[in-house]
């Protein structure tokens, strides 16, 4: 009896504590678990992800959007990966220090698409730097263009509050499990106009798209330079412990160049000296650019 008290005791010692985590993306449910290299997004959570399993029993689950935003306000135990802050979710969760950040997102659109091919009336709607002055100023021009976007997304507080601003015939919302390439395709086949997307996620659709597409994009005036993605957990004991345990994991990961490749593989070599500009800015630390000899 007293054997069976014992083993009973150090089994609970040595248990896990139980973890939900949270995806939109289907891949992640297999992706965070293996070592392929797939998006900036995935490859820096998964290496955050392989170090909390030490500590907790994780169990990834399919979600979408709407509903990881309720699960993480009404179940203890709940985190997710890739997560923009807003004023309205840092009252409702916990946030980690940055995982990721991504060159800002871009208005892209089709090289034949009918605004283009009036260059004197596009001129216009740029800022001296070629950016888009705002979406506003794009459906006033163009108010019969349709702009993609998936919901429940955010795009950061400048790019949110001009999204507000228009007029609903001017945007078509895509809800439910693979709406971000349903979007992409729904571009390609001319079915909208617009699409918000970051660079990386653009150029890794495109891998997978058969045929020559020919597509432009914009700069959006008075948008950040990039987004910062964190970790968001319940704002609850357990979800305190993981961000906890979560920094100091990332303040490791910083200094590597295995966490650093998780963001430059993705990007132009052209793009690499304002993301390493970025990545010191966000980051707090030198560019790791060559791997620990022990690595």
């Amino acid at each position: 009896m007293l054997l069976v008290m014992l083993l009973c005791v150090s089994i609970s010692v040595y248990a896990k504590e139980k973890l939900i985590w949270l995806t939109d993306d289907q891949t992640e449910l297999v992706n965070y678990l293996n070592d392929e290299h797939v998006s900036i997004g995935t490859d820096t959570s998964k290496l955050v992800i392989k170090s909390l399993l030490k500590l907790y029993d994780i169990d990834i689950q399919l979600v979408q959007v709407p509903r990881i935003n309720a699960l993480l306000i009404s179940s203890p135990n709940v985190c997710t990966s890739n997560r923009i802050k807003s004023e309205q979710r840092i009252k409702e969760n916990i946030f980690s220090a940055p995982v990721n950040l991504f060159p800002s997102i871009r208005l892209y659109f089709l090289d034949d698409i009918r605004y283009v091919q009036g260059r004197d009336l596009f001129k216009p709607l740029l800022n001296q730097k070629g950016e888009l002055i705002s979406l506003a100023l794009l459906f006033r021009t163009f108010p019969e263009l349709v702009l993609g976007v998936s919901k429940g997304r955010s795009f950061g507080k400048a790019l949110d509050s001009q999204l507000n601003t228009l007029s609903q015939k001017n945007i078509l919302i895509r809800a439910g499990i693979g709406r971000y390439k349903s979007l992409t395709k729904m571009l390609f086949k001319k079915r909208i106009d617009f699409l918000l997307k970051f660079p990386t996620e653009l150029k890794r659709e495109l891998t997978y798209t058969t045929g020559k597409v020919q597509i432009s994009s914009l700069a959006i005036a008075h948008s950040a330079k990039y987004i910062v993605g964190h970790i968001a957990c319940s704002q609850s004991e357990t979800g305190g412990r993981v961000i906890k345990h979560t920094n100091k994991i990332l303040q490791q990961l910083y200094r590597q160049a295995k966490f650093y490749q998780a963001h430059s593989r993705y990007l132009n070599s052209g793009d690499l000296a304002n993301f390493n500009r970025y990545y010191q800015e966000v980051y707090q630390t030198p560019v790791p650019l060559r791997p620990p000899i022990n690595e």
